[in-house]
Formats: structure tokens, sequence, C-alpha cells
């Protein structure tokens, strides 16, 4: 029987342990390498590293935000810190050739910036990376991707090969499983929006907010024959899923919803705005994206006297003994 891995590893499939592929096996079904399709998954760390025994049956989802997650297996006898992550996606046409691999965004990362990392993974235990990768939702609808994943660390190097010759990933697994491939099909989405705005939010640890019930909401001027969704790369705290439905912009009517958010909480939100036919775009098209904690009457007294209580919001949305305290807009325009 071939020795399991005393180092970090991806898994080539499923029913591999951590042991060199012998040449028969499939080494392009990584299971660590788990696609949630456009939907978030909450407690992800926790979740992927209970669920290490199983990979994800989810496709991604053409014309949408994908949202992406790699776990590994510290196959050492000591405590890994510095192990970093990345995520690459190619057309299947083009998969051999390491000039064609483009890689996958992390979420609210610097622009460009497509580092991930896995924080401390304990001897034996599943590490799995902070953050998502988010896959554009513009990829082309006529091909379907192959997702290459490379874990690496100053211990553990591991260089993307050069991209001027062809080679299988496979070959990549020679001596070390750094490497991880998983060849997938795509699903539409249906309805596919015509623009996709994105916005980072956090709520900083340092808020003063008693409470952790918040409110989004999405107002909207000159956009009346738009439709309008937003999606949200994490869950709430609760594991609701952040998202308010596709519906037509009403100036009047702003579209809301509530969620759980404690402090230190960050996300990476997507505005879709799908156009009907024909439409042109003026420039006059303006959402605003306002976040704010909700408070009872004991709290409202004092951010009346403070001039922090909203009047925008139609009672619709609260309790008759709810007020909100905004703390954040982001403004958005459609470009001509």
């Amino acid at each position: 029987m071939a020795e399991v891995l005393k180092e970090p590893f991806l898994r080539p499939n499923i029913n591999n342990k951590g042991t060199l592929p012998d040449g028969k096996e499939s080494t392009c079904e990584c299971p660590d390498i788990w696609c949630a399709g456009d939907t978030p998954i909450f407690d992800f760390q926790k979740k992927l590293a209970d669920d290490y025994d199983k990979a994800s049956d989810t496709q991604y989802v053409r014309g949408h935000d994908n949202y992406f997650y790699l776990r590994m297996k510290n196959g050492s006898e000591k405590e890994i810190k510095d192990m970093s992550a990345k995520l690459y996606y190619a057309k299947a046409s083009v998969i051999n050739w390491p000039s064609e691999w483009k890689s996958v965004p992390v979420e609210n990362q610097d622009e460009g910036d497509t580092v991930n990392s896995f924080g401390t993974v304990a001897a034996g235990a599943v590490g799995v990376v902070k953050a998502p990768f988010i896959l554009e939702r513009d990829l082309a609808v006529d091909e379907n991707y192959c997702f290459i994943a490379q874990i690496y660390s100053d211990y553990y190097p591991n260089l993307k090969p050069a991209g001027d010759s062809p080679l299988y990933v496979s070959s990549l697994l020679k001596q070390h499983l750094l490497w991880g491939q998983q060849n997938m099909a795509a699903v539409s989405a249906g309805n596919v929006p015509q623009v996709d705005i994105t916005l980072h939010i956090t709520f900083p640890a340092e808020l003063t907010a008693t409470g952790n019930l918040w409110l989004l909401s999405l107002h909207t001027e000159n956009a009346d024959k738009l439709d309008v969704e937003i999606r949200n790369s994490r869950t709430d705290d609760e594991g609701k899923e952040i998202k308010l439905e596709r519906q037509r912009a009403n100036e009047n009517m702003p579209i809301a919803g509530r969620f759980v958010l404690n402090k230190g909480y960050n996300s990476q939100v997507s505005l879709y705005v799908y156009l009907p036919d024909g439409y042109v775009v003026t420039g006059n098209e303006r959402f605003r994206l306002d976040m704010g904690y909700i408070v009872n009457n004991e709290e409202r007294e004092r951010a009346q006297r403070m001039g922090l209580i909203s009047s925008e919001y139609d009672l619709d949305f609260l309790g008759s003994d709810e007020s909100v305290i905004n703390v954040g807009k982001y403004v958005m325009c459609l470009k001509p």
C-alpha cells in the first residue's frame, strides 16, 4: 500500500487518502476544490472541514458570480501557519497550457489580488481557506472549464509552470500533491444580468451598535424600467443567504432585507441590473445601497437626540417599536 504523504496535500480524487497517484486513478476530480455555485456556504471553514469525505455536486452557474472554496489536509506532524493558495480556471480546450490559466480573485482583496491563505492548520487537520474565491460572472457561454488549485509556502515551494510548452496537471503530481484539478460542466443562470456592480462591505469591530440586527436596503432613481437584484458572497451570521430577489426598480419603494451581522463581518456584494431589450443607458440611473442597524425603544431615544434615526423606511420593513440607524451608503451609477 502506498504511503500517505507527511506534508500538506490536495487529493486528486475522493478515494485518494493522500498518496501519490498510481497511474490508474483519476487526477482531475479533486474534491478539495469545492464549487458552491452562486449560493455561498454558511460557516464554510467548519462545514467543509467536517465534510472532508464528501465532494461538491454543485456546478458553476454561467451568468452569475460563483463561490469557490479550497481545502487541504496537513499530513505533516507539525502545525502549519503559512500555506497560501491560488485557484485558476481555463477553457477545457486549452487546459494543458499554463499560460492560459486565469487566476480567480479572492473576496474583499485588493483588485487583482488572487492569493488566499489557510491560517493555522494543526498536524493531521483539514484546513480551509479564509475567504471564498469569486469567479466572475461573464465567462464565455460556449465552453466548459477546468479548475486548477495550487498550494505553497516558503517551506513547501510550488511554482506555477512556465507556459511555453504543454503539460498535464497529472505530471505535477509525481512527488507532491500540491496541485489539484477538477473538470466541471456548467449550468445556465437563465436570465443573465447585463450589468454587475461589485462592492466590498465591512462592519468594523469598533462599531458602537449594541445589537446585531441589520437592515440592507436598495434605493433607485431614474431606473423604473430596470430589474435589480442583490447577491452576497457570504451568508449572514445565522446562515441566512443575503439576497434581495430580482424585481422591478421603484424609486418610491426600496428593496430591503433584515439580516444578523456581527461586528467584524465582511463580504462582497454584487448588484445585478437587468436591461430590457433596446434599452439605452442614460447615465442618470442611480442605485444606493444603505446599511443600518435596527434599534428598539430602549435605544431609540438616545439615537433621536443624536440625530441618527433614519426616516426613510416604510414600517413594512420594521416592527412598530423599531427604528434604523444608518451607518453606510454606497452610491452606484450606470455608464452610458
